[in-house]
């Protein structure tokens, strides 16, 4: 239990696949909590590696657009 009042909603016994008193993560509002800071740092990773990667991408192709040797390293 949380100290807010709320509870855990358990899964049914024969859902249980592992562990005695495992809550149904889609229905637990107090576990939810507990996992979204997580989530939400997960997602925000994965959204700025797809930034990157594009941002990268185009300086690849000005690079090859303006130097004469593309693969050399740039100063």
């Amino acid at each position: 239990c949380d100290s807010s009042g709320e509870e855990h909603v358990l899964a049914p016994p024969g859902l249980q696949p592992h562990c005695e008193g495992q809550c149904l993560i889609w229905a637990c509002k107090v576990c939810k909590r507990k996992s979204a800071p997580t989530d939400r740092r997960k997602a925000a990773t994965l959204r700025e590696r797809r930034r990157l990667k594009k941002i990268n991408e185009g300086f690849d192709a000005l690079k090859k657009k303006t130097v004469p040797n593309p693969n050399q390293r740039l100063p």
